[in-house]
Order: structure tokens, then sequence, then C-alpha cells
């Protein structure tokens, strides 16, 4: 889990993970398997313990990098 993100039990079976975009400064939340996201930080990796989830969603949860983040960062480029 990225720096400064804060856990929430929404209920038995499912987080929601908060926090600031590393690059944008905005806030950002996902909801994600409670059991998924355990079996994770247990040291699982990522994408096997949370293969349902959007690889969007698992980034920021790795690198707190929101998906409004990583367009800034690597902008489309249109072809001439």
């Amino acid at each position: 889990m990225a720096r400064n993100q804060t856990v929430l039990c929404l209920d038995k079976f499912r987080l929601q993970i908060s926090g600031p975009c590393y690059i944008t400064g905005k806030m950002h939340s996902v909801i994600v398997p409670r059991d998924g996201y355990n079996a994770w930080q247990r040291g699982a990796f990522i994408q096997d313990a949370l293969r349902d989830v959007s690889p969007e969603t698992r980034e920021f949860l790795i690198s707190g990098v929101s998906p409004e983040g990583w367009n800034q960062l690597y902008p489309d480029k249109e072809e001439e």
C-alpha cells in the first residue's frame, strides 16, 4: 500500500482505500475485495490477489498514482 492511504472497512467483503494522488494531489478512492486485499498484504502478488480489480486500481494501491495522474504523466499523443 502506498503511503498516506487510509483503509475503511465498508462491510465483511469490501474495503475502501483512499488517499491523495502523488501526481495531482487530488483525493482518490477505490473499493476492493477484503479477502484479496488481505492476501496481497500477506505477500501474494497483487495481480493474483486482486485479479478482478482493474490494473488502474491496482496501480493506485501500489504507487499512489490515480488514473488522472497517469494521464498527466503519460498523455496520449495523437498521431499526425
